[in-house]
């Protein structure tokens, strides 16, 4: 591997350990997955994704209703 190629992963790798928190829904996604298999835990993750992503429409809703 080039110096530059095992910077480049170097780089990937710590951006992304610092960007994705584990929190409790990473947890959760990270558990189903060791237990049950990768099938689901790509539906708990995508479980989570949908939740997060009513959350914020909410959110967006109810911040354009109150201007």
């Amino acid at each position: 591997m080039t110096g530059l190629a095992a910077s480049l992963l170097t780089g990937v790798t710590i951006g992304l350990s610092i960007a994705a928190p584990i929190g409790a829904t990473s947890m959760l996604c990270i558990q189903q997955t060791l237990a049950r298999g990768l099938p689901t835990g790509f539906a708990a993750g995508f479980g989570v994704a949908t939740v997060h992503l009513i959350y914020s429409t909410l959110a967006a809703a109810s911040g354009t209703l109150l201007l």
